[in-house]
């Protein structure tokens, strides 16, 4: 844990930003890193509430009076993916790019899950991603957008699938169920004309 000096430095100039940040009515996205970087610096980052023997992000949060589950978000993808990529004074387009990374590798991890019967829960992979691979998701996004938008389509299909499985269709336009059913098949159509050829199996 930090030196006590020093970490209620850092907790006073938090609470002195987000103060500024309320007072003069400023986004508070533009300030993240600054934020983030005071709340790393700061806590010993722990999962879930407080700890008798560290300073948490919670903590940090009630003591700054910085949104708790925001902060954790942003502590999350700086330590685990920015840091990583050995970027510390992140710029919005590395914060977009790096909650991109954040974001495959969840979904990455929820279906290990599912594999294993975990029905598909997200656990938390703090640790568990070498800074190797980090790196490779992270330049692999940067140059190949297509790799974060299947991720995209993926979230969208599931959706689609959970709307219409709680919906009574009956209420819906016929025509309209058509020309989403066409628009659906069509996109099945285009990955199962890939996928056939290299007899890769999705669906087991």
């Amino acid at each position: 844990m930090a030196a006590s000096s020093t970490y209620l430095k850092l907790v006073r100039r938090g609470k002195e930003l987000i103060q500024e940040i309320n007072t003069l009515d400023l986004k508070l996205i533009d300030y993240q890193t600054k934020i983030v970087i005071l709340a790393v610096k700061a806590c010993d980052i722990k999962h879930g509430g407080y700890s008798q023997s560290c300073y948490t992000i919670k903590q940090f949060a009630e003591d700054t009076g910085a949104p708790y589950r925001l902060l954790l978000n942003w502590s999350r993808v700086y330590r685990n993916i920015l840091m990583k990529k050995g970027i510390n004074s992140p710029t919005t387009k590395d914060w977009a790019t790096a909650r991109r990374v954040d974001l495959v590798f969840k979904n990455e991890r929820a279906c290990i899950n599912k594999e294993n019967g975990m029905g598909g829960t997200k656990k938390p992979y703090i640790g568990k991603i070498p800074k190797a691979r980090v790196i490779e998701i992270y330049d692999e996004i940067e140059e190949k957008p297509f790799v974060y938008e299947v991720e995209k389509l993926l979230a969208s299909a599931k959706h689609i699938k959970f709307i219409l499985s709680k919906r009574d269709l009956k209420i819906a336009n016929p025509k309209r169920l058509i020309e989403l059913m066409e628009n659906l098949d069509n996109a099945s159509d285009l990955i199962n004309d890939f996928l056939t050829p290299k007899k890769i199996r999705v669906v087991q």
